[in-house]
């Protein structure tokens, strides 16, 4: 487990000096309380390689020793403390005493069992919000969904002798789905469903290289159901660390429709946040180590829920650590009184009132109160240090109020408090934003104390609010012009009318075809343009427009007749216009012949 943390702390640190000097981020860290740094990959921009980053580290550690005094009384009481704990580990300072046996140092990062423990509690949802991803993600993948699988696969190197090894080979993930939920574990996989390729194919694909190692990837990628990326941080040194980037930017097209998930076994900082609204779920898990590629596997398989909370900042995703870790305002923060002779007395179950008498305390006389454990947003203990205020009301003769500030240690703030005078004393406890906590009282009288065992805050009794007042509508009748029980829509009677009008307009309209245009034919085309510019126009009043609402709420039928006989007559219009133009009346003679 320690290796695992060192392993996660190291990663965090390579991000840091990455973006600040390397001194600066050693520096930072010894500031905040590490007595001890694991110096991985410690190269400052700039710098050949870690040898020489380190080396100007100590260099300025001892500069700022010899010339800052209180910086070197840090150094000296953070020094105290390794070899406090040193003696207390080995009695005394011989080497036979620290060294470990071969057989101890084969065991190291054997232990499955913790380092699954550390995995599970260490995956993180980055992105978007464990309500929102219930509902985009309902199910995990299917029986017959098709997967694929891109991986950021680099070699690493332990020594400059030693063998290479694989951060992540291109068939990790895979393995792990198979093994955990393929054919000989439970069928909810199919192994010809899993294509697994590596950010180096992908980039061939991005590139459109003639001749790719991978002929079917873009092929698999447009059948697939859901798009997996197991990535590490950007790198420079490796162009394909870029690949995911590229396709998000490039080609989105490849993953449109699809469930694109995203673990990162290295830093949270991959992708922007227009980069992040193009993918489904986005996962931490800040290490690559076998056990952490298996808690992946079981997390899209929607077998276990990530419990772990961002330990920095990241502002793509609107996360800000200072705020993450400040109090968390939905609590109620608990209060208890601990007497001197060891008693508590903390709240009781809700409902129940519990008066307690105690033992005489005569005023000037201590009373030791306790707040906590108070917990931040992630609902962890917020740290230590945290401001937490006691507020004290003492009514009596005259109403007295004090306040005293104290700091948590492992989420809880302990005060003691001197009894100065009789009354009723009223104690509730605040941490910003968090104002909300149990109530303690004790009743003063002739030097003797009762506790009110405290309650829960009472909840404010909500504002009254009038009851709304059913006014009853009359129903329409017929010919008021007030339309259907759908305001401002034509009624049953509005349609009848508007029929009666049209048919009349299509009667008129033939007529005119007939007698005036001279043929049965042309008297049907002007009755029939007339009838569909009416019908139409009524369709219109159907549409439900705000203009045409308006009118039908204040003019009602008759507007209804109006819109009807403004059809009509566009209708005939254009009848009008096809005769003039068929029979040649709007042509001069010269261009017809």
């Amino acid at each position: 487990m320690i290796a695992l943390a060192a392993e996660r702390c190291a990663g965090l640190l390579t991000l840091l000096r990455r973006l600040f000097e390397a001194w600066q981020v050693a520096r930072t860290a010894f500031l905040a309380g590490n007595d001890l740094l694991y110096l991985n990959d410690f190269i400052a921009k700039g710098d050949p390689d870690a040898y020489t980053s380190i080396l100007h580290t100590l260099e300025f550690f001892a500069q700022k020793y010899r010339e800052d005094p209180a910086f070197a009384q840090r150094v000296d009481t953070s020094v105290l403390r390794i070899l406090s704990r040193k003696i207390q580990l080995y009695q005394n300072f011989e080497l036979e005493n620290v060294l470990t046996s071969e057989s101890n140092i084969a065991i190291i990062g054997k232990s499955e069992q913790v380092s699954f423990d550390v995995a599970q509690q260490a995956v993180t949802l980055v992105s978007p919000t464990a309500i929102e991803l219930d509902n985009l993600l309902p199910n995990p993948p299917a029986l017959y969904d098709q997967i694929v699988i891109l991986s950021d696969v680099r070699n690493s190197y332990q020594c400059s002798t030693c063998s290479v090894q694989r951060l992540l080979s291109t068939t990790s993930f895979e393995n792990a789905l198979l093994n955990l939920y393929g054919p000989q574990a439970g069928n909810q996989i199919l192994q010809n469903r899993l294509s697994s390729y590596g950010f180096g194919q992908l980039i061939e694909l991005l590139d459109n290289i003639s001749e790719p190692s991978a002929p079917y990837l873009s092929d698999n990628l447009a059948r697939a159901d859901w798009v997996i990326f197991n990535i590490l941080d950007l790198d420079p040194t490796y162009p394909e660390s870029v690949a995911l980037r590229r396709i998000l930017s490039e080609r989105e097209d490849l993953l449109r429709d699809k469930n694109v998930i995203i673990f990162s076994y290295d830093s949270p900082f991959y992708l922007d946040a227009t980069e992040i609204s193009k993918v489904t779920a986005y996962y931490g898990l800040f290490s690559r180590v076998p056990a952490f590629v298996d808690v992946a596997a079981r997390v899209l398989m929607q077998e276990l829920t990530p419990l772990g909370a961002l330990p920095v900042s990241v502002s793509s995703v609107g996360y800000d650590l200072i705020t993450a870790t400040s109090p968390d305002p939905n609590q109620i923060i608990p209060l208890e009184l601990t007497l001197p002779e060891g008693l508590v007395f903390s709240t009781p179950i809700e409902g129940e009132v519990e008066l307690t008498q105690l033992p005489m305390l005569k005023i000037g006389e201590t009373i030791m109160l306790q707040a906590g454990v108070i917990v931040d947003y992630n609902q962890n203990p917020v740290p230590d240090g945290t401001v937490v205020r006691f507020t004290f009301l003492i009514s009596g003769e005259n109403t007295f109020t004090q306040q005293v500030e104290a700091t948590t240690v492992d989420g809880i703030a302990r005060i003691t408090y001197r009894i100065e005078m009789g009354g009723v004393l009223e104690v509730t406890v605040a941490s910003e934003p968090a104002v909300i906590s149990n109530t303690l009282v004790l009743n003063i009288e002739n030097g003797s104390v009762a506790v009110i065992a405290p309650t829960n805050t009472p909840e404010p009794d909500p504002i009254p609010t009038e009851e709304p007042t059913v006014a009853l509508t009359p129903m329409p009748t017929p010919g008021d012009g007030s339309g259907d029980m759908r305001a401002g829509f034509p009624s049953l009677l509005d349609w009848f009318l508007a029929l009666l009008v049209i048919s009349g307009g299509f009667g008129l309209a033939y007529l005119i075809g007939y007698y005036w245009w001279g043929s049965v034919r042309w008297g049907l085309r002007s009755g029939f343009c007339t009838a569909i510019g009416g019908l139409v126009t009524y369709i219109y009043l159907n549409l439900g427009a705000s203009s045409t609402i308006y009118w039908m709420k204040k003019s009602g039928t008759g507007f209804v007749l109006e819109v009807a006989f403004v059809g009509i007559i566009i209708g005939w219009i254009i009848a009008l216009i096809w005769w003039m133009i068929k029979e040649g009346n709007v042509i001069p003679p010269d261009v017809r012949s």
